[in-house]
């Protein structure tokens, strides 16, 4: 597994995230806009591509999660292990991690232990 293919992986996450947000907003949209056809109409079209982007998405993710997974298990240090999960499975943000991990640890050191284990690690 190369770093592309694991921030293509976590590009994939905030993608459906952000998918999911669109969803959620065009959805309360619809039932706010009942009497309006036309808006009606045309939130009814934007859901439809959104439900084809999040099954889109849903689906690449289903198809690559194994092999994320799999490399991630393959990591031998605890912490870089566990900053790579918080990463690429659950898609945080730099910012975020360092609290999970503990031990004063910062962001620059989380983005540093990562990356530097990819640089010696990956293809």
């Amino acid at each position: 597994m190369t770093r592309k293919e694991l921030d293509n992986y976590l590009r994939m996450i905030q993608l459906l995230h952000e998918a999911k947000e669109l969803q959620r907003i065009t959805m309360a949209k619809a039932e706010e806009s009942k009497a309006d056809v036309k808006l009606s109409t045309a939130l009814k079209e934007a859901m439809d591509d959104i439900n084809q982007s999040v099954a889109k998405y849903e689906k690449q993710m289903t198809e690559t999660y194994p092999d994320v997974v799999a490399f991630i298990s393959t990591v031998t240090t605890p912490r870089v292990r566990h900053i790579m999960r918080l990463r690429y499975l659950y898609g945080l943000a730099w910012c975020e991690i360092p609290e999970l991990v503990g031990h004063g640890v910062t962001e620059a050191g989380c983005k540093d232990a990562c990356y530097t284990y990819l640089r010696a690690h990956c293809s």
